[in-house]
């Protein structure tokens, strides 16, 4: 068994803070998205982001932060000065796991997905309809024609909300 200790004086940064984060959110609805940890020559920067299918207030981010700050200072595994920031990922972050496209559902995706059949990769732009079981359901609009097809989850190897400012796109 690895010492605790030792496994967090030899684990990458962002490892330390994103189980840390795990730990503050563990009893509410909130998600790990990503963690970012960037070295500037005087200080550290942790982007922290959270989400879930309902979104994340400013006011939760601060919350989460004030939390977060102290249990990072609480536990001194920082050598450097740090700036602390926790923010929702925003729509130019992809998107891959199922929650994340329940809460997409109605917006338009760019996605690049391994073919069942041949296994090559695939490209599509799509309206996400819903989620079904491990799988994606799309719509592809073609000139008069429509496309319903599924995608099955671990097949995705990118997903990106489009964004799009006509009138006919859904906009939450």
């Amino acid at each position: 068994m690895t010492d605790p200790l030792f496994y967090f004086m030899a684990a990458p940064m962002d490892t330390i803070v994103k189980e840390l984060t795990q730990n503050v959110v563990v009893n509410t609805d909130f998600k790990v998205v990503d963690v970012n940890v960037v070295h500037t020559q005087t200080k550290d920067i942790l982007r922290v982001f959270l989400d879930n299918e309902q979104g994340i207030t400013i006011g939760e981010c601060q919350s989460i932060a004030r939390q977060l700050g102290a249990l990072l200072e609480a536990e001194h595994r920082f050598t450097r000065p740090f700036v602390l920031e926790v923010s929702s990922p925003g729509v130019d972050r992809p998107i891959s796991e199922d929650w994340q496209f329940r809460k997409n559902v109605g917006r338009t995706v760019a996605i690049e997905f391994e073919d069942e059949k041949s296994g090559a990769l695939q490209k599509a732009v799509a309206t996400i309809e819903r989620v079904e079981g491990d799988s994606v359901i799309l719509i592809k609009r073609q000139k008069k024609e429509v496309h319903l097809f599924s995608i099955p989850l671990a097949q995705i190897r990118h997903a990106k909300v489009e964004i799009n400012f006509s009138s006919k796109n859904k906009t939450k």
